[in-house]
């Protein structure tokens, strides 16, 4: 739960208050969570560096920007006071984060199974053996510790004496280096969560009082959650939030959403439309079913952009297979609900695609009339087509690579929506490149937008 680890942030951001430097390099320093062939650099870094680099891992390796807990850091500092708590000897000056078995659980988490046994001896001289299994992470192995001078430091086996009984489990230390070397470390979280698969697209429009609308349409994979069967169960958390470049919040919202009953229906979708300041931003989209522990997530950079209120501008394009009856401006994205068409990019040669979009701001003349030019044109960027379809394609007249399409009009309204119907089945297969370009004939300014799609047969 987000409170839980909420709760635990702030518990140990009053407990690191309360040590000193020594105790708190183990919860900072992030030496464990790195390539082993790093950590010598990292060592040599000077604080302001280390500081920075520290600052950049935590955001990138943040579980769930939505929130304001970072749980991967959360998590880290759980693992770095279980190693100090379970492997440290104040008497023999050692500290538990620094041993073999405290690198391997701020590394790898707590192992799915552990096993002690007596290798060897009598059982008065055995050497006292850990084995941990780790069965769930993504390169599984199991990792031996001995206490080689039985005083309770159990370490990975010496290379030159076999406490294990197996050759493999006695050269642990090279498998567990060969392990972080591939996969430095791993979120316990993650690895127990039900992955919820996600896509999105955003589009943006110009919004009330001078703000941009951003839309981000959300496509949920239904394959591992549960939905059409009980509301309590079904439920949706949708989180949303923003980041600058030094990953300061900008924006947060918090929305459900309980999936209509569809049967046999492997793919949900949402449309989430919010208000945003102009600039360049990372958009985070958590979503998470609590009782089915199940999550996924998605992130975008995004460029809001400014539409200014005295020049002309055109909205992002919007393209979809079904018809938009009678829009009116920002219907589109102010609805959101099912009656709303489905953008996309990917559609079928055969039938007509329709493009919506806005246009902001056209200037008139003496006459309070605005006339412009609208040109599009749809350029072949990689055929699909292979084989005897792809010959075929070539050779046959009927079938183009691109198409280009103008029109001329003339009328009283400064904002205004079109709807465009594109007939794309003389085009052949493949991914395109589509331009719309707005030519005010007042002033003679041009604006263009830009999208991509791809034909199917």
């Amino acid at each position: 739960q987000v409170k839980d680890f909420a709760d635990a942030e702030q518990f140990f951001a009053r407990a690191l208050t309360q040590m000193d430097s020594t105790e708190t390099t183990g919860y900072r320093s992030i030496e464990y969570l790195i390539p082993p062939s790093s950590v010598r650099y990292y060592r040599k870094m000077s604080t302001h560096e280390r500081d920075s680099l520290e600052q950049k891992f935590w955001s990138i390796n943040d579980l769930d920007p939505t929130t304001q807990p970072n749980e991967r850091r959360v998590e880290h500092f759980a693992r770095v006071w279980e190693a100090n708590l379970y492997y440290s000897d104040p008497k023999n000056e050692r500290i538990g984060w620094k041993t073999d078995m405290g690198e391997t659980l701020i590394r790898l988490g707590r192992p799915d199974e552990k096993v002690r046994v007596r290798m060897g001896g009598s059982l008065v001289d055995a050497t006292p053996v850990w084995f941990w299994q780790y069965r769930t992470v993504v390169y599984p192995c199991t990792l031996a510790f001995v206490d080689q001078m039985q005083s309770g430091n159990y370490t990975f086996p010496f290379p030159n004496r076999d406490n294990t009984g197996s050759f493999r489990l006695s050269a642990s230390k090279e498998v567990a280096f060969l392990n972080y070397i591939r996969k430095p470390e791993e979120s316990t979280i993650e690895r127990e969560r039900r992955p919820i698969g996600l896509a999105t697209d955003i589009y943006q429009f110009r919004g009330d009082d001078g703000a941009t609308a951003v839309l981000e349409y959300v496509a949920i994979s239904t394959t591992g959650i549960s939905h059409g069967q009980d509301p309590d169960n079904d439920l949706l958390e949708i989180r949303q939030a923003t980041h600058d470049s030094t990953q300061t919040d900008i924006w947060r919202k918090d929305t459900s959403f309980v999936p209509a009953p569809s049967y046999g229906v492997d793919t949900v979708y949402t449309m989430l439309a919010f208000p945003h300041q102009t600039g360049r931003y990372e958009l985070s989209l958590a979503v998470e079913q609590t009782k089915q522990n199940c999550f996924g997530l998605a992130k975008d950079t995004i460029l809001v952009e400014r539409f200014p209120g005295d020049t002309i501008g055109i909205s992002d394009l919007v393209l979809t297979a079904d018809s938009v009856m009678e829009p009116s401006l920002g219907s589109f994205w102010r609805s959101g609900g099912e009656e709303t068409p489905r953008p996309g990019h990917v559609f079928s040669g055969s039938k007509p695609v329709y493009l919506y979009f806005e246009i902001y701001n056209l200037p008139t003349d003496i006459f309070r009339q605005t006339s412009y030019e609208l040109s599009y044109t749809l350029q072949l960027i990689k055929p699909t087509e292979s084989g005897m379809r792809s010959l075929m394609s070539k050779l046959s007249p009927r079938k183009k690579e691109s198409i280009s399409m103008s029109l001329h009009e003339v009328g009283r309204s400064r904002d205004l929506v079109r709807v465009v119907a594109l007939d794309v089945s003389e085009l052949r297969e493949g991914s395109y490149s589509f331009t719309l370009r707005l030519t005010d004939q007042i002033f003679n300014r041009t604006v263009s937008k830009t999208t991509a799609l791809m034909l199917t047969p």
